[in-house]
């Protein structure tokens, strides 16, 4: 009876263990999001983050003609739309004097109606003859004759077509000016080009040209950069950060610079990609410079914050 006990509980076991497995696989499956959460890491930490420029441009010439005037300098600040310096305006102007004296020409002639109303009046009088001559043939017969009828009904057809040609030019000399408003807003915008502007604040760190210099569209004229707004980029590991990290908060601290304030930021981009190498991907954090604590190629750490869920 002993040796048939001690096989009946083996045999027990030998059942239960799947059963067993079977809820503790559906216990972990009910556990509490939130104490899964909790189990991971408040923050994550990554070191060797350099810090790069985001905003930076090369102001280039964008019409052809001579550099007359250069308005900054190495190291000045400069507002959106300041103009940074001047290609010789003359022939431009001239265009635009040109363009606005033919759209004033096609203006004057597009709103003169003097040969529509005449084309009108013609219509009226010939309208009218031909009726009276219908009405005096039809009171007394034979009273007009026929080639009369036939003479005052072409006159008539004819001051129709007359006026339908007139408000036909109408619309001709309509169309006309259009094209030369079109044409005078061509000019003034070649005008406008002969000014190089900033397209956005920022410091100008370099100046290309020199007054007096023959430059064609696409030249670069200025290098203009903005540090209110710089990007802090760094590896971690793929293990520990993915896409849903993208919005998070993000602290940037200068290296051997412990006692400075970190500077906020935000996760704008984890990498799809997992180097094969090593197993990180590459993150970016876009830092908050307004308070110019930090500039293009320093080194420090950041500390991702998950957002809170």
């Amino acid at each position: 009876m002993g040796w048939i006990d001690l096989l009946s509980n083996q045999a027990m076991i030998q059942h239960r263990t799947p059963r067993l497995a079977s809820c503790l696989l559906v216990w972990f499956a009910l556990l509490p999001s939130s104490w899964i959460r909790s189990q991971q890491p408040p923050s994550l930490n990554v070191q060797s983050v350099i810090v790069r420029l985001i905003d930076q441009v090369d102001v280039p010439a964008q019409s052809l003609g001579v550099l007359s005037e250069i308005k900054v300098q190495e190291g000045d600040r400069v507002e959106s739309k300041q103009i940074l310096g001047e290609l010789d305006p003359q022939e431009a102007k001239l265009l635009v004097d040109q363009a606005v004296a033919q759209e004033a020409i096609a203006a004057q002639q597009a709103i003169d109606d003097v040969a529509i109303r005449a084309a009108k009046l013609s219509v009226a009088f010939a309208t009218e003859e031909h009726a009276r001559l219908a009405k005096a043939n039809q009171e007394q017969p034979r009273s007009v004759s026929e080639s009369e009828l036939a003479k005052a009904k072409q006159a008539m057809d004819q001051a129709l077509l007359e006026l339908e040609k007139q408000e036909k030019e109408n619309q001709l000399k309509r169309l006309q000016w259009d094209r030369t408003k079109s044409d005078l807003a061509i000019a003034q915008r070649n005008l406008a080009l002969r000014s190089v502007t900033a397209p956005w604040p920022g410091v100008v760190v370099s100046v290309l040209r020199s007054p007096g210099e023959w430059v064609k569209p696409g030249d670069k004229l200025f290098r203009i950069v903005s540090i209110d707004r710089l990007r802090a980029e760094g590896f971690a590991q793929s293990t520990s950060i993915d896409g849903k990290a993208q919005g998070a908060k993000a602290q940037f601290l200068i290296d051997q610079e412990p006692n400075t304030s970190p500077v906020e930021g935000t996760v704008v981009f984890v990498s799809p990609e997992v180097d094969p190498v090593n197993g990180q991907v590459r993150l970016w954090v876009d830092l908050d410079n307004r308070l110019g604590q930090l500039k293009p190629g320093m080194r420090g750490s950041l500390k991702i914050l998950w957002p809170a869920k």
